[in-house]
């Protein structure tokens, strides 16, 4: 069985360029900080677009082997 976490982020700066309000390489630490616990990264889920069709939100997904 597989378990699944999910990470929200915000993306932000000019264009929608960067990752979240802390800087442009924050989902590399997500996912390292996943993978110490055992996850791997498995992808995204847009959650919010802006009239621009611009993704400015979204889910990033994990899972781990559960039995």
């Amino acid at each position: 069985m597989k378990e699944y976490k999910y990470e929200h982020i915000i993306i932000g700066g000019v264009f929608g360029v960067g990752v979240g309000n802390i800087d442009n390489f924050r989902h590399r630490d997500i996912i390292e900080d996943y993978a110490k616990k055992g996850y791997r990264y498995v992808g995204y889920f847009p959650t919010n677009i802006n009239s621009g069709g611009v993704i400015t939100q979204v889910d990033m997904i994990f899972e781990i082997d559960k039995d």
